[in-house]
């Protein structure tokens, strides 16, 4: 994250990025210097799991000029810091806050390599603007409503923080599946909710009215010390100021001119921590904001935060306080009236039992106005902005509806588990070769599933530790998984992985599934990963196989492989049963590919083949590195395009975009010379002519739309690079 803000004092941009680190993410987020207390914070820090990187960038309230000053180096070191923090560790979204929304181009490196971009729109700055300066048409207002929608243009998400900010951003052109909205609601761990107290005011002498938050023209603080002057004499008042700006001296200039200096008292700026103590302490809460075309479109948190804590709150009416809050919950005032907040202020200190009346209403609403309400929502929303990371990191979109322990024990795929949705029975097979230290999560994510299969055969490939005895362990208890043992072999290939397939295959043919899954035993994923893919089936009758993107540490198919949309993945591919057979099955073949030819081969005769971007599985170990490293892996990967067919051309595009990656240079480089060698030993290729050629097609299709993106400078999306394909339908063809 990156925001022109003091980190420590900012509630939204704290409960977000405190709520994704709670869930597993590794979150950077880049602010501004800051003093509390007096005491400098540290620039590099973590702070509830939160790795805080601040700049040598002061925020000093001043003219236009320093604001101009301050979000120009916020956005320079601002985008240095996110590329180094990129560089050095790939990052999968840049969320960058308002304001300016400009300052999204500080993320422009992540983003032109395939990071998400996010903005988020806490103020609309051509209406603050506007309501600043009544003005509406000049080339302030143009040039800063110019920058707002390049930036809502270059994102690839817009968030925003209530209904009617959604609104002004769709008349502005932004599409409406583009905008999320996240309410700026207090977080009830801080600000946990008071009892009503049982008299009021705390003191029968006095007053105390505190004002949290920024004073500046919006937040129009002169015209409470307007409406202390009227009432000076009738209502002892006290008013606390927790918080500083630009027109904080104007305000206590404004003060001593009326004679009420004296009954303010300045707070300063608090930690998030501190402030529910300190608003205890009052007995009103006030918002002082202008309506107009900026007022309209705000929603004060404070005013929720003041209600947590038992404080009556007086508020101006403005058009969204009044959506959200009904009037028996608020003592309402019309904006920039000192005369109307006067008298709110007036029957506020004659009528205490009004005040705990509205106080009790005001609790039918916090339940909803609260950031434990919108926590879920956010995370949901990550996890479908993730994609493939959020399986990785345990961001859930939503609750997932678990069998009971009766049914997981049972094993029923025929039917869902509210018994109102058929499903294609299904099997999985998966063969293990001394996978001890990773073949549990495979099974305790099969367990946990929404619908389970009808058989999970787990082939014990000859291994030598200790794989057997963790299968055995969960057998007793769950019957619908089955072990099947085969004898240790000297010759290691991937034929001999097929040969296993086929053993557990052979114990489910007289089975009656739909369904056949090839599943790895060093993988994971969502509790509901299996219903996802079996309901894509029922969805087309022509789709013969199905999958998912899968995520590696630092690798994501969707980002960094042009395999694209239509290759499923080994390590989970589910096949429809006449498609399964009508391929053959998986070809043995030593020197591996097998996975890639049955997929390849299925879509050669027309059945469609598709891996979803919704969902995804986790790879525990990179792929290709069971028994060798990293640079060996990719020299074998060069070998293996070679005799699947691979164009040369494709070959050298691929070689040049694997330089780019770690290893760098080097990678590229094994896999060039991997294809190389094969080619200059003339390596019998594995696969038929007919499909060699098929194959060749799709890569110089894939690389003039790759080449042709790049001439025309279009965003390259290396999972959807081939536009949905015209397949011939298998079901029709068989007619």
């Amino acid at each position: 994250m990156l925001a022109h803000t003091c980190y420590l004092t900012d509630a939204r941009i704290r409960r977000e990025a405190e709520a994704l680190a709670g869930n597993g993410l590794e979150v950077h987020v880049v602010s501004l210097t800051e003093d509390m207390r007096g005491n400098r914070e540290p620039r590099e820090t973590i702070h509830n799991g939160v790795h805080v990187h601040r700049l040598h960038i002061r925020r000093e309230r001043g003219n236009f000029l320093r604001y101009l000053f301050e979000y120009f180096m916020t956005g320079l070191l601002g985008g240095l810091k996110l590329a180094q923090l990129h560089f050095r560790r790939r990052l999968d979204v840049v969320h960058v806050h308002n304001m300016p929304d400009i300052l999204v181009l500080a993320g422009i490196i992540p983003w032109l390599s395939g990071s998400k971009l996010v903005l988020d729109v806490h103020d609309p700055m051509p209406e603050l603007y506007m309501g600043w300066h009544q003005e509406k048409r000049g080339w302030v207002v143009r040039l800063l409503a110019l920058q707002e929608m390049v930036s809502c243009w270059l994102a690839d998400r817009v968030v925003s923080v209530n209904e009617t900010m959604r609104e002004n951003l769709r008349s502005k052109g932004v599409a409406d599946d583009k905008i999320f909205i996240v309410h700026n609601f207090p977080d009830l761990s801080h600000f946990q909710v008071c009892d009503i107290p049982e008299s009021w005011p705390q003191s029968q002498n006095r007053l105390v009215l505190l004002y949290c938050g920024t004073i500046t023209e919006h937040y129009d603080l002169g015209l409470a010390v307007k409406a202390m002057a009227r009432l000076n004499g009738e209502v002892p008042i006290r008013l606390k100021i927790m918080g500083d700006g630009n027109k904080l001296a104007g305000v206590l200039d404004l003060a001593s001119q009326l004679g009420v200096r004296d009954s303010i008292e300045l707070v300063g700026r608090v930690p998030i921590e501190q402030v529910a103590g300190e608003m205890r302490k009052a007995d009103v809460g006030i918002s002082c904001h202008r309506d107009g075309i900026f007022g309209d479109l705000y929603f004060s948190t404070k005013i929720v935060e003041y209600l947590t804590q038992g404080l009556a709150v007086v508020s101006p009416r403005t058009r969204t306080i009044r959506k959200y809050l009904p009037e028996d919950c608020l003592f309402y005032f019309e904006p920039g009236n000192e005369a109307s907040l006067a008298e709110a202020i007036r029957l506020v200190w004659h009528n205490p039992a009004e005040v705990i009346k509205r106080l009790a209403e005001s609790r039918k609403s916090l339940a909803r106005l609260s950031w434990q309400a919108e926590k879920d929502r956010f995370l949901g929303f990550y996890a479908e902005l993730l994609g493939d990371a959020a399986a990785t990191h345990g961001v859930a979109s939503k609750p997932w509806r678990l069998r009971n322990d009766e049914q997981r024990i049972k094993g029923d795929s025929s039917v869902r588990m509210n018994g109102q949705d058929r499903l294609p029975p299904f099997v999985l097979v998966t063969p293990a070769h001394n996978e001890e230290a990773l073949i549990k999560k495979t099974i305790e994510s099969v367990i946990s599933q929404t619908i389970l299969p009808m058989r999970w055969v787990i082939v014990d490939d000859g291994s030598t530790d200790s794989t057997a005895a963790i299968v055995s362990h969960y057998l007793p208890k769950y019957p619908w998984i089955e072990m099947v043992q085969r004898s240790a072999r000297q010759d290691r290939n991937f034929a001999g992985k097929v040969h296993a397939f086929n053993a557990g295959y052979e114990s489910v043919r007289g089975l009656g599934f739909e369904i056949v899954g090839n599943l790895d035993a060093d993988i994971s994923f969502e509790a509901d990963y299996l219903e996802f893919l079996l309901r894509k089936f029922t969805e087309d009758e022509n789709l013969g196989v199905a999958g998912s993107i899968f995520v590696e540490e630092g690798y994501s198919s969707d980002r960094h492989s042009f395999e694209g949309h239509y290759h499923v993945a080994g390590g989970c591919q589910l096949f429809r049963k006449r498609c399964f057979e009508e391929i053959g099955g998986f070809k043995p073949n030593k020197a591996g590919g097998v996975d890639w030819v049955a997929v390849t081969t299925a879509r050669m005769m027309g059945w469609k083949t598709k891996s979803f971007r919704e969902k995804s599985f986790f790879h525990h170990r990179h792929l290709g590195t069971a028994a060798r490293g990293a640079l060996a892996a990719l020299f074998d990967y060069g070998t293996r395009d070679y005799y699947l067919g691979g164009h040369p051309l494709w070959e050298l595009f691929r070689v040049a975009y694997r330089m780019t990656k770690r290893p760098y240079l080097l990678g590229g480089l094994s896999l060039g010379l991997g294809y190389g060698w094969a080619m200059l030993r003339r390596i019998d290729r594995s696969v038929s002519n007919e499909l060699m050629a098929f194959h060749r097609r799709e890569q110089m299709r894939k690389l003039g739309i790759i080449f042709k993106s790049l001439l025309t400078f279009k965003r390259v999306d290396s999972f959807k690079v081939l536009p949905d394909l015209a397949q011939r339908s298998p079901v029709q063809s068989c007619e």
